[in-house]
């Protein structure tokens, strides 16, 4: 590629990826108290098919929001050092994330255990009994890696944080010759058609291994299926023949996931990896079962990815006040959730009445939370906004073959 004339070209299509995944988080919550799932707060009737929607989603959601995140790292890497890189996340992220587990992690707590009765007391009194129960409970969590207990939504920024952290020695190498050569021999093998759905197998190699010595949920083993994800954003932003396959090949993936699903329904596997929760261990049903999973979930990652690169929509600049709003808005939807559905639970009316209620009051009040908490100076920062008059946020490629082609 070294005889492409270098230019800089904004990539506006992850930037409204990454807020319609916020939106995408925003309603799978919403539906929440009205799943089979264990969760904050539960409607007294749970409805199968609302269980059926989140359990399809589960897989391969958030991986896609992992996706997106390392994508946007490999540009962001493109303008900065490995100090200014680490600095920014620092501030987009841990700083962030210790205001809002201060804030909102108690609330949430509070929420919760009124909902099931387990508390009787006032929000105020109840401060100081959860950062107690949090403390007694650091030598069980400092081993996991959200390192301290009810972090509840929070738990992806927690990740995010780790990913960047962990990742910045990978991607470096990567950006090395013989990381380049590595990541070439991945650029020609998807010169074929599809082939880009063969790369959920290296995908899930670690993942089988970690998986039945930490099976729960945002445990060790998600952690690595999780981080496969975010350094496969990396990866597939590295190249221009990549970014062109994966865009090549969206109705490829889509055909394949629709596949795969009906695969796994047929085959059982809800029911296998349900039996295999209770006792996880290795064999040949949960390596089967799992797999089928894993490439059901990059291959709805990579259709959704490549959408993303064909809309003509998404070509266009993001409003700066969506963009800016988008971190806010994610850490105080679920709180807002939380606090609407406490009440609307226990009304008299029909579940699909109750869920709307939920989510268009939620959605009202989370949206004018977020708009005003990045909009104040000092607020938006401790919310994870950047700081207006900064670098651009990195979100560039360098392939002239790849500008041409969006044009």
């Amino acid at each position: 590629m070294s005889s492409e004339a270098t230019v800089k070209r904004r990539v506006n299509y992850l930037d409204w990826l990454r807020v319609l995944a916020v939106l995408g988080v925003f309603f799978y919550h919403s539906l929440q108290p009205f799943s089979e799932h264990d969760w904050h707060v539960k409607n007294a009737q749970l409805s199968g098919s609302v269980d059926a929607v989140v359990s399809f989603v589960d897989p391969w959601g958030v991986a896609f929001f992992f996706l997106v995140a390392g994508a946007s790292g490999f540009l962001a890497l493109r303008s900065r050092t490995a100090g200014q890189y680490i600095a920014e996340r620092l501030q987009r992220l841990l700083l962030p994330l210790v205001v809002a587990y201060l804030l909102l992690s108690p609330l949430q707590a509070f929420i919760e255990e009124r909902h099931f009765g387990r508390y009787t007391g006032s929000f105020i009194a109840g401060i100081p009994l959860f950062f107690q129960n949090v403390a007694s409970a650091l030598p069980t969590t400092i081993t996991h890696p959200l390192l301290v207990d009810r972090t509840y939504h929070l738990w992806f920024v927690v990740f995010l944080l780790w990913f960047a952290l962990l990742g910045l020695p990978l991607f470096l190498w990567l950006r090395a010759p013989q990381g380049q050569r590595l990541i070439a021999r991945f650029a020609t093998t998807a010169r074929w058609r599809g082939a880009t759905l063969l790369f959920a197998i290296p995908l899930m190699v670690l993942p089988l291994a970690v998986l039945p010595l930490a099976p729960d949920s945002e445990d060790w083993g998600t952690f690595v299926y999780l981080f496969g994800f975010f350094v496969a954003g990396y990866v597939l932003m590295s190249d221009a023949r990549l970014i062109e396959a994966v865009r090549r090949d969206a109705i490829w993936a889509l055909v394949f996931a629709i596949a795969v699903d009906a695969a796994i329904l047929l085959a059982g596997v809800p029911q296998n990896i349900a039996a295999w929760q209770g006792a996880p261990s290795y064999s040949w049903t949960y390596v089967w079962s799992y797999l089928l999973v894993g490439v059901q979930a990059w291959a709805w990652v990579l259709f959704f990815l490549g959408v993303g690169m064909r809309a003509r929509p998404f070509a266009r600049p993001l409003p700066t006040s969506i963009s800016a709003a988008a971190m806010p808005f994610f850490i105080v939807h679920q709180p807002v959730i939380l606090a609407i559905a406490f009440f609307v639970v226990r009304w008299d009316i029909g579940m699909p009445s109750k869920w709307a209620v939920i989510a268009v009051s939620a959605l009202l009040v989370s949206a004018l939370l977020a708009t005003a908490l990045s909009r104040l100076p000092l607020v938006s920062t401790l919310f994870g906004v950047k700081r207006r008059g900064g670098r651009t946020s990195g979100i560039r490629t360098q392939s002239l073959i790849y500008a041409n082609r969006l044009r």
